[in-house]
């Protein structure tokens, strides 16, 4: 697709406008937009010139775009995220004379790598981008949330000395991302770019250790907003807990939202439903067998119902290597069971993205082959059926890799169905920690 089929001058303006939480006015060959800070007590000035963004449209329109990459036959510009923990120093990324971020140049093949903040074009794609297929949704934290009431202060007096323009605001307020580019002299074509472009992650992180992968996938900029402006509370607002939850629990959710792996996020999360399944598989079995043994038909004495007993114990339970295993997928539905609230679950997907019921309910992931769910289905043990279907063939989908496996993921290629999956398992994952734990004594 050509970026300029969707990427226009109104576009742009009103997807910054909404990342600024403001409205431009305007100002002969300029918009000029009053920022609002947290406090509401001051406000920015930041400008955006309308021959820089003409200048920016007019080197999209002779671009191409595939996900969150742009490119013609002699270049190419993609996000990349960063998975190093801890996160790489920025500083060592500038070039030895410190004007400028990392920049090779290949002069026996023509071609030229730069690592750094995004450019003019690629900042207008993107807001287009994501204007495009988000609508009026605000794609990003608020711009100034970085800054404490000093780094407001610093920033408007540098404003005040030397007016900032909107693709500089950004690059200022969003320092961490980064765009791999590749530049030849000659046309060459996207896969040949792309090759190329992804030869440099790896010397990098061969030689710097530093883990960047192409971010291929809109959902993952705009995942940590949508948590963001859900009904949370405030730093201001937090008091000390009231229950005590279990240390390992703790250590498995923030290992998923720490991390930018979504890989790991999915893991991590049905981790924390994994560490109950023992528990309730055999706390299950065990009120079962106590039903079956009381009925006021059973006799001890009599053989067929004993045998009876044993073969249905014997379908749920199996002697592996000197020790018992059950079905771990009962065993997940068993856990939503006892701690999952449905309505509760509805309730928070609706505010983190309405959309996504109707995707669940029409859609599976293609990798893992699950269940549709209808989560406002009328038969609750249907849907915790489904779930536990859906939830547990993507995760075997994601940690099974055996060749010729058609139920398994594929990185890059399966991102973005993943990135569907993961808000589903954190409501229910945060769920599970809630209704689990204790009171603390007062």
């Amino acid at each position: 697709m050509n970026v300029s089929d969707f990427c226009t001058e109104d576009k742009f303006i009103q997807g910054f406008s909404r990342f600024l939480r403001t409205a431009p006015h305007d100002s002969n060959q300029q918009l000029l937009f009053s920022i609002p800070t947290r406090s509401g007590k001051e406000k920015l000035q930041v400008e955006l010139s309308r021959p820089r963004l003409s200048a920016s449209l007019e080197k999209l329109a002779h671009l191409s775009m595939d996900e969150m990459a742009v490119y013609q036959p002699t270049e190419i510009e993609f996000l990349v995220r960063e998975l190093s923990d801890p996160p790489f120093p920025r500083h060592l990324l500038y070039s030895s004379d410190g004007e400028g971020f990392f920049s090779v140049e290949d002069s026996e093949n023509g071609l030229t790598y730069r690592l750094g903040p995004p450019s003019d074009e690629y900042i207008t794609f993107l807001f287009c981008r994501l204007i495009d297929m988000h609508g009026s949704e605000v794609m990003f934290r608020h711009p100034l949330q970085s800054f404490n009431a000093q780094g407001i202060r610093t920033l408007q007096s540098e404003i005040q000395q030397n007016p900032i323009d909107v693709f500089d605001f950004f690059r200022r307020t969003n320092s961490r991302m980064l765009t791999l580019s590749v530049k030849s002299e000659q046309e060459i074509g996207f896969e040949e770019l792309y090759s190329h472009a992804t030869a440099m992650l790896f010397e990098l992180g061969f030689n710097l250790d530093i883990a960047l992968v192409p971010q291929r996938n809109p959902e993952t900029v705009l995942r940590p907003n949508r948590i963001a402006r859900m009904s949370r509370l405030e730093i201001g607002e937090i008091a000390a807990p009231r229950r005590r939850y279990d240390p390992e629990l703790v250590y498995h959710y923030e290992s998923a939202i720490g991390s930018n792996n979504l890989v790991l996020q999915y893991i991590s999360y049905y981790h924390i439903l994994e560490h109950f399944f023992e528990k309730v598989f055999w706390d299950d079995l065990l009120a079962h067998f106590r039903k079956s043994i009381t009925r006021p038909g059973f006799s001890y004495e009599k053989d067929s119902d004993v045998m009876s007993l044993i073969k249905k114990l014997r379908k749920q339970v199996e002697m592996r290597d000197d020790s018992y295993t059950f079905s771990e997928e009962d065993a997940l539905g068993l856990t939503l069971e006892r701690f999952l609230d449905i309505d509760t679950l509805v309730e928070e997907l609706v505010e983190y993205d309405e959309d996504l019921l109707e995707y669940y309910r029409n859609r599976a992931a293609s990798f893992s082959s699950g269940p549709r769910i209808d989560l406002r289905g009328p038969d609750p043990s249907i849907i915790r059926k489904n779930l536990s279907g859906r939830i547990y063939k993507t995760r075997c989908a994601l940690v099974h890799r055996k060749a010729n496996k058609r139920s398994q993921y594929e990185p890059f290629k399966n991102e973005r169905e993943l990135a569907k999956e993961i808000p589903l398992l954190r409501f229910i994952a945060e769920q599970v920690m809630i209704n689990s734990a204790s009171v603390f004594a007062a």
